[in-house]
């Protein structure tokens, strides 16, 4: 059974049949290379207006991110909120068992094409958000059926792009990649999918280096971050406060 369309936090549509999907989603019936195009057309008129009026898409990714930071909108998001008390029984134990080689890839494709290394800050893989996300994957207390979510849309990206080019997503060359994306965010499953790896690059950008993400604390340098003092001890880290406190 094929679950795309079951999301976890935002309800579960009953799925349509991909093609149906694409004809009421798409109804001009635009390929997923026109799709692309008409992207890029949005997307260079809205970098030149930026670059008018304050300096160019460099000022603007920051601002942007700094400014979800500021308004805490991070912390109001479903993810923050899908973790249980205690640890919960999930058939993932150990990081080994979540994702295989090419999982990782196309995980770690997507990333880049959501969060680049362009000189624009650092993109996805400076920060580590691939180890980030199997950290977070692997925590006991996170919600088996949102770790399924996240694993099953790897799939369901493998699966479009074979539908749609009749090869592997990391087959794809930058321009098919960022063209299948485009195309999936008309998706339900996939505006939803993608809005949760974005936010986990996110947390790898901002979270304190012990976690695996924040590779020299690029992220916090980026934005002119200062974390308070002092920084967490091993014993105080998530994952290991609730011990601490249990035991004193």
């Amino acid at each position: 059974m094929d679950n795309r369309n079951h999301q976890p936090v935002a309800g579960s549509p009953t799925r349509l049949s991909f093609a149906t999907r694409r004809v009421d989603k798409n109804p001009a019936g635009l390929t997923p290379i026109s799709l692309a195009r008409e992207s890029s057309r949005a997307s260079n008129m809205e970098h030149a207006e930026n670059s008018r009026v304050n300096g160019g898409n460099k000022i603007q990714r920051r601002i942007f991110v700094k400014s979800i930071l500021a308004a805490g909108l991070l912390t109001q998001l479903p993810t923050f909120a899908a973790f249980k008390s205690s640890p919960v029984s999930s058939p993932y134990k150990t990081k080994a068992d979540l994702l295989n080689k090419d999982q990782m890839e196309i995980v770690r494709d997507v990333q880049q094409q959501l969060f680049p290394n362009d000189g624009n800050g650092p993109g996805a893989s400076k920060l580590n958000a691939d180890d980030y996300l199997l950290w977070v994957l692997s925590d006991p207390r996170k919600d088996p059926a949102d770790t399924k979510y996240i694993i099953d849309g790897i799939g369901w990206v493998e699966e479009t792009a074979d539908e749609e080019y009749g090869k592997a997503f990391t087959e794809l060359n930058a321009e098919e990649k960022k063209a299948l994306l485009a195309f999936i965010t008309k998706e339900a499953w996939g505006a939803s999918w993608l809005s949760i790896i974005l936010t986990y690059i996110f947390e790898a950008l901002i979270a304190d280096p012990q976690y695996g993400g924040n590779v020299n604390e690029d992220g916090w340098k980026w934005l002119n971050h200062y974390p308070g003092n002092p920084r967490p001890t091993n014993e105080l880290l998530y994952g290991n406060i609730l011990k601490t406190v249990s035991r004193k």
